[in-house]
């Protein structure tokens, strides 16, 4: 093969092969409830790791047929999302799913398995001109990326792959077998899908009478369904009182996972008797904001009882498109951003925010609700929303009950952690209906009218108070708890750990509220497994550590494996380069991920981060890597030894700029951290050719070994690593990675000074 074909063939299959990545975030978002992007990069790296360690063992014949062999893959995972009957809330009572699971994982790596054969054919084939094939297939993954997220603009993710496959076929094949890509294109014409549960929103629906899918709306980054369903109410916190039938409402299902209703019409009389009426009738506030109620009660309730301005926002354009088609007579004045970006950047003061606790109730079958990312819901987050009160302003918190009690007293750890504890004590009122509570905190003490009419209403509605300036004796006597709502507020008051849960309060550095899952409570978790349909307690989170050991079989068997089977007896050197090669892994993904953790926090939506941070380290990790190859030997010894030092800088240069980034639009805070991120990537992309070349002039043998440690461990890293930011933080998976960095640095130095 010539070179010139070559290099054209990899860019062609690193562009297809990226995109398809980027499609994957998002059909993993429809079976998980989550993106799960340590999940896509593990299997990425897996991948990579396989290609470079089976290579040795291929054929040339094989080698050869990379490319088709990458088609046939692409074309073998779209039809299993199309026909896999992989049904998330069936893990825990239906064993065969885990079969299914571990299938779909794996016809998902062999795209990237060959993608990585056709990089080391081409290396081995023209070593000489090994930069210029890096630098072309990060050019083309970069490009990859960002053709994704055209794609997806137009077309939903299955009619993606299929373009994909189309796409590179049309280069990849020759003569009749050029047909076989022909012959797809009609489904391009057909409403395909991934395979979704019965029991998920986007197919139960259809089982309701008189069910009708109104319309969909999509982006890249979203996907809205908005059906009529006649005989679904909506209500949440009505006064048992209430003498009527709730409204219709419309429902919305987000993701084919995330539910909320949104009644046709309201009445004021309906309004009156919602529990979210409260705080407006008893404070009458002239400015109130309301942040990601997607039901619309709140809003609708503060128009009812007189609030002339209120201001709506939710980070979905889909949602406002929704408002706008369905809703023309919405009360309320529409922003469209990212909440955490919009408070902190606010324009003026509000004497009453709504905040609806986002904590869904059906998305726990998986455990995947832990990993979701909310920073407004942290202690930075709540600080930036009572600043951005009036001095007298109040704090509403709406949130459904669990039992036992986890999201209450979590949120109440929170605002103690954010404004103090006897802020928090003498200030907090919490009231409930049935299964859904408020929780009020005022910047200043509620006077005694306030007192009074809280208390009025409260009992005027037949409402329960759970915690308040008015004793124990007055607390949960409506529906009767055994007064345990009120015994978590105090112990969450009081600061005690929770015998099941993790309710440590979160913070931007780990921004996972949703997160309720404790190793202390594992044991339990373990013996319900199989006995419920829905885990209770947090136990979906076994699903994670589940998907961790299937990736880690996976690469004990592709990666570890096939390297064990070379007996080498051991020597130093050999122990020096293959721990630098776990070193580099390790490092870099202790980088990666939580990176992307963090920008987050500056952009928003979760796709258009991973896409961001994605393309920025393919094309500045490669401008490193080339600047390795051609300063060879005279590499700067500083820069070596001060790598960690480097990054370090770079990340606490990106901290400091937190406060002021988050103020900001996301586009101009992505104009300002591109030269931290660039130069970043630059530093991220010298380790593993400086290990290489190390190798290479050294032990030339061990490379396949080295290779495949880096590529194991990268692997268990990617996943350990999200993990490690659930429980323990951003900067302390940072500093795993900078102590391997400096490990790297230690290690290599005595080869790479002679």
């Amino acid at each position: 093969m010539k070179q010139k074909m070559l290099a054209q063939l990899l860019f062609l299959v690193s562009l297809v092969c990226l995109a398809y990545e980027t499609v994957l975030f998002r059909l993993f978002t429809f079976f998980f409830g989550y993106h799960f992007v340590s999940l896509l990069v593990a299997l990425a790296t897996l991948g990579y790791g396989a290609s470079g360690v089976l290579s040795p063992y291929c054929p040339r014949s094989f080698k050869n047929m990379a490319s088709s062999l990458f088609l046939g893959a692409l074309l073998g995972s779209s039809v299993a999302f199309l026909f896999l009957p992989l049904d998330v809330y069936e893990f825990f009572v239906r064993p065969v799913q885990w079969v299914y699971l571990g299938f779909l994982l794996f016809v998902t790596f062999l795209p990237f398995f060959f993608h990585g054969l056709l990089q080391v054919t081409a290396f081995e084939l023209f070593p000489e001109l090994f930069p210029s094939f890096y630098a072309v297939n990060f050019a083309g993954s970069a490009l990859g990326v960002l053709g994704a997220l055209l794609l997806l603009s137009v077309c939903n993710e299955v009619h993606a792959l299929f373009v994909l496959i189309v796409f590179l076929g049309l280069f990849v094949l020759e003569g009749r077998k050029r047909f076989v890509v022909f012959g797809l294109l009609p489904l391009l014409f057909f409403p395909l899908r991934p395979f979704l549960s019965p029991y998920s929103p986007s197919r139960a629906l259809f089982t309701l009478p008189e069910t009708k899918l109104l319309r969909v709306y999509r982006n890249p980054a979203e996907h809205l369904e908005v059906f009529a369903t006649p005989y679904q109410r909506v209500g949440w916190g009505l006064s048992p009182l209430f003498q009527g039938i709730p409204p219709e409402s419309l429902t919305l299902v987000h993701d084919h996972t995330d539910v909320s209703l949104f009644p046709r019409t309201v009445t004021s009389h309906f309004c009156e008797h919602l529990l979210i009426a409260l705080p407006f009738s008893v404070c009458k506030p002239e400015r109130v904001v309301i942040i990601e109620e997607k039901e619309g009660l709140a809003v609708y309730t503060a128009s009812v009882l007189g609030v002339s301005n209120i201001d709506f926002v939710t980070q979905s354009p889909l949602f406002a498109a929704f408002l706008r088609d369905y809703v023309p007579s919405f009360p309320a004045k529409t922003h469209v951003a990212f909440p955490r970006k919009f408070v902190a950047a606010r324009e003026f003061l509000w004497d009453l925010f709504v905040v609806r606790i986002p904590v869904g109730r059906a998305t726990v079958f998986p455990g995947s609700f832990s990993f979701v990312e909310d920073f407004l819901l942290t202690v930075e987050g709540v600080q930036d929303l009572f600043r951005a009160l009036t001095p007298e302003g109040v704090g509403v918190f709406s949130l459904f009950l669990q039992n036992p009690p986890s999201v209450l007293p979590k949120l109440v750890l929170l605002l103690r952690e954010a404004l103090g504890e006897m802020v928090v004590r003498e200030q907090l009122i919490v009231v409930k209906g049935l299964d859904f509570a408020l929780v009020l905190v005022k910047k200043v003490p509620w006077n005694e009218e306030e007192k009074k009419a809280i208390f009025q209403h409260v009992r005027d509605y037949s409402f329960d108070i759970v915690y308040g300036p008015w004793g124990e004796e007055e607390v949960e006597r409506i529906f009767q708890t055994g007064k345990r709502y009120y015994q978590s507020v105090c112990k969450a008051l009081e600061g005690r750990k929770d015998e099941f849960f993790d309710l440590r309060p979160s913070w931007d550095s780990r921004p996972y509220f949703r997160n309720f899952f404790s190793f202390r409570n594992l044991q339990g978790a373990l013996g319900e497994v199989g006995k419920r349909w829905l885990p209770f307690g947090g136990a979906g989170f076994l699903a994670v550590l589940a998907v961790l050991s299937i990736v880690g079989g996976f690469s004990m068997v592709f990666v570890l494996l096939p390297t064990f089977l070379r007996k080498r007896g051991f020597s130093l050197p050999r122990f020096r380069f293959l721990l630098g090669g776990v070193c580099t892994g390790v490092g870099f993904m202790g980088i990666e991920i939580p990176l992307f953790t963090y920008l987050g926090m500056l952009i928003g939506f979760p796709l258009y981060s991973f896409s961001f941070l994605l393309s920025i380290l393919f094309v500045f990790s490669g401008l490193g890597s080339l600047l390795v190859f051609k300063a060879g030997t005279r590499f700067p010894k500083g820069i070596f030894l001060g790598h960690a030092i480097f990054l370090l800088a770079c990340l606490f240069g990106l901290y400091l700029l937190r406060g002021a980034l988050v103020r900001l639009s996301p586009l101009i805070s992505l104009f300002l951290v591109s030269p931290f991120l660039g130069v970043l990537g630059c530093f991220l992309g010298f380790p593993f050719p400086l290990l290489s070349q190390s190798v290479r002039r050294f032990a030339p043998d061990l490379f396949s070994e080295v290779f495949a440690w880096n590529g194991f461990f990268s692997v268990i890293a990617s996943l350990l690593v999200h993990l490690m930011l659930v429980f323990w933080g951003l900067w302390n998976t940072f500093l795993v990675a900078l102590v391997a960095y400096s490990l790297f640095s230690l290690l290599l130095y005595p080869f790479f000074s002679r």
